[in-house]
């Protein structure tokens, strides 16, 4: 396929539709080949904005937004902190900084951040995002992005795998085996996949900002038939959400098509009932306190425990401990 060539393009005005999906896609090694090829794949204008974090040596001249603006019409710059994230652009990651989005802008931290690039982005980006945020964890060595692709998932975002084309699988395989992943495929058939969400987002908040009542009061009747749980006095607005999610994953434009699909497979019910409760379970897994407990806690408690001896930790609200061996 012929590349686009274009030149990196200075920041433009400010769309006046800041209603659009963002991506956000963490790579390592052999991530730049994959992030080329889902550019070369998408349209001139996708409708939405890619930030792209990859691991890169610290003090290293970064130029892969040039190289990146090879490969696509988009605008592509180089984050350089506190700018408005605009529809149709691409933005890098500078080396050695973490990139946060807070309010839609995109902000720079320097010095002191740690390792997990990709985590410390993707998880700003499903708080400040919530369902419109979309993570992509390409090629790469080690696990950074397991975390923040959780995170995503856990808002109502819509999470991505490569496949088994990518060069290094340790990062994708890290982000399926945590169980939040919707989709694993090559970078070209991602590419198609955002097209396709981008244009269903687009055309429900065009055409129908609310599902009709009768249809969800059908789908809460089937939730508590099959698991004895009234959803109807849940908070409207993130049943919504949930429900939009499973039909843009089925690629199912109208509830009442979901409705007919939950019919004729009945395990959508589980997928469904699944991800409206995510978000309760997200509480006893801050992604923050067990990185905390894996790097600092356990591996200091177990250097000071005798052989023999159980470990024990106090649970709040119970009068004894509880022992673990």
């Amino acid at each position: 396929m012929a590349q686009k060539k274009t030149s990196v393009q200075p920041p433009s005005e400010p769309s006046k539709d800041s209603q659009f999906p963002i991506v956000g896609a963490g790579a390592s090694a052999g991530g730049l080949e994959a992030f080329t090829e889902l550019l070369r794949s998408l349209p001139d204008r996708p409708g939405m904005a890619f930030i792209f974090v990859q691991h890169q040596e610290p003090k290293h001249v970064s130029m892969l937004p040039e190289i990146l603006a090879r490969n696509t019409s988009m605008k592509v710059r180089q984050v350089s902190g506190d700018e408005l994230v605009e529809a149709d652009h691409v933005y890098v990651a500078p080396p050695d900084t973490h990139v946060l989005i807070n309010d839609g802008r995109l902000q720079l931290a320097t010095g002191g951040t740690g390792s997990m690039p990709i985590d410390h982005f993707l998880r700003s980006l499903a708080e400040d995002q919530g369902n419109r945020a979309i993570g992509v964890i390409l090629s790469g060595a080690g696990s950074d992005g397991s975390l923040g692709i959780g995170a995503i998932k856990a808002e109502g975002g819509i999470t991505f795998a490569e496949d088994q084309t990518a060069k290094f699988d340790s990062m994708p395989r890290s982000a399926m085996a945590a169980g939040s992943i919707d989709f694993v495929m090559p970078p070209s058939e991602i590419a198609n996949e955002l097209v396709r969400i981008g244009q269903q987002w687009h055309r429900a908040k065009r055409i129908d900002e609310k599902l009709p009542e009768k249809q969800l009061e059908d789908l809460f009747k089937l939730l508590q038939r099959s698991h004895d749980i009234d959803f109807s006095n849940y908070k409207r607005a993130t049943i919504e959400r949930r429900v939009r999610r499973r039909m843009m994953l089925n690629k199912l434009d109208t509830i009442d098509r979901y409705l007919a699909f939950i019919h004729d497979r009945p395990a959508e019910l589980e997928e469904l009932y699944g991800d409206v409760l995510i978000r309760v379970t997200n509480f006893f897994r801050d992604p923050q306190v067990f990185e905390a407990l894996q790097q600092d806690v356990f591996p200091e408690m177990f250097r000071a425990h005798r052989n023999g001896d159980p470990i024990r930790f106090w649970v709040p609200g119970c009068a004894t401990g509880e022992e673990v061996y």
